[in-house]
């Protein structure tokens, strides 16, 4: 198995074009993808939504078409981060509920 999948949800930019995904997995738990790795974990129902909301202020949010889940490489690999996660306590993981 290759690892969680997770599914984008919506596409934000700021000013300056950085680019943070929201994302979406299995279960249904929203987290952010920013700087080549998950940051957040929101359980709540309609999360990625809220957030996507609470981004405007900052950032430029519109919504994604659903289309097949990613890995986080994958991810990375779409965003342009193309070097692998660092091992250790920089690396967020994500556990299992």
């Amino acid at each position: 198995m290759d690892g969680p999948r997770y599914t984008i949800r919506y596409r934000c930019a700021d000013e300056r074009g950085r680019l943070t995904l929201i994302v979406e997995d299995e279960r249904g738990v929203s987290y952010l993808f920013g700087d080549g790795r998950l940051q957040g974990r929101f359980p709540e129902r309609h999360a990625g939504a809220r957030l996507a909301r609470l981004l405007r202020r900052r950032a430029r949010c519109a919504p994604v078409p659903e289309v097949v889940p990613y890995t986080l490489e994958g991810l990375r690999r779409l965003v342009g981060h193309d070097a692998p996660l660092p091992i250790g306590r920089a690396a967020l993981a994500v556990r299992e509920a």
